[in-house]
């Protein structure tokens, strides 16, 4: 498992920390690549649910990236806090 501490969230109900499945991809879909699952990685991160329930999951085939290699920051908008649970 990788565990996030939670900055800003944009969408969906999120806890200041969250916890997602470390699954290491290169060549597939599902999963974060290999270099952003380092320790103080500031990730943006785009999510999802299989069937809309149980643990999220990542993909290298969308937008998840380090914060400094991503304009989609900016674009989205200031976002709200993470709920305190």
């Amino acid at each position: 498992m990788v565990v996030f501490a939670v900055d800003r969230v944009w969408k969906g109900d999120v806890p200041r920390t969250f916890e997602m499945p470390a699954l290491k991809e290169t060549f597939g879909c599902v999963g974060f690549w290999p270099t952003y699952l380092e320790i103080g990685k500031n990730l943006l991160v785009y999510a999802f649910q299989i069937n809309g329930k149980g643990d999220y999951f990542t993909s290298i085939c969308f937008r998840t990236a380090p914060v400094e290699d991503t304009r989609d920051v900016f674009s989205l908008g200031f976002g709200y806090t993470p709920n305190s649970k």
